[in-house]
């Protein structure tokens, strides 16, 4: 309640009743996260993240496909997202299967834009660096945008012909940039808290790093036709 009533109960549908928050605030729910390894590691771990969200959620437009809140998708309008569970060391849903499901489903959207995300970037600069076991072909498959934090950092990574972001700026202190920038970084940040803003129109989508005090740290315009990148 203290975090996520105070700062998400007017997104989260079913919100529970607390000091932040007068419950019940949305209809449908407005908030998908991805699991991240302190969902498993820290509180009441899985069950209570389980226990606390319904996701994707009654009323969200979803293929429905996966059976599972770990890894799922929701749709809006022209954009279809599919989240996935990257941290194998406690998942009880194997990376195979999603493997399975992300190539089945994003072949199967007619989105014009498909994003991915999930917690351990597959490419980054920082401190906690590449995470092999994320590195699918999503290009191939037909993803537009993958989407990841864990490092505590930003960095826009074009690869494969398409975008990679790293947006993990939102809590805890920044981490340094450790490691020489990997191949199609085009830029890192790592001394703001902030968040990454999304735009999705039909011909084009962009990105931007919006720092805690409002400032636009990085931005980039990515037109439908340029992909792949």
């Amino acid at each position: 309640d203290g975090a996520v009533g105070k700062h998400y109960c007017a997104f989260i549908a079913g919100a529970r009743k607390g000091s932040h928050c007068a419950g019940d605030e949305v209809a449908v729910n407005r908030f998908f996260p991805s699991t991240g390894n302190h969902d498993y590691s820290d509180g009441g771990g899985i069950d209570e993240y389980r226990d606390y969200f319904s996701l994707p959620g009654a009323g969200v437009p979803t293929s429905g496909t996966t059976g599972s809140e770990l890894y799922y998708d929701h749709i809006h309008r022209h954009v279809h997202f599919f989240v996935l569970d990257s941290d194998p060391d406690y998942s009880p849903t194997s990376l195979d299967a999603q493997q399975v499901w992300l190539r089945s489903a994003l072949n199967a959207s007619a989105a014009t834009w498909k994003i991915v995300h999930f917690h351990h970037p597959p490419y980054s600069s920082g401190e906690q660096g590449d995470h092999a076991r994320m590195q699918w072909p999503y290009a191939q498959w037909g993803a537009h945008v993958v989407i990841s934090g864990h490092d505590h950092n930003y960095e826009r990574i074009v690869r494969d012909g398409i975008l990679y972001l790293v947006c993990g700026m939102g809590g805890q202190e920044a981490y340094p940039l450790s490691r020489a920038r990997v191949p199609g970084s085009q830029a890192a940040i790592t001394d703001v808290y902030g968040a990454c803003l999304f735009e999705a129109a039909e011909d084009a989508i962009s990105v931007a790093l919006v720092t805690a005090d409002a400032a636009v740290r990085d931005y980039a315009l990515y037109n439908r036709s340029a992909y792949p990148l």
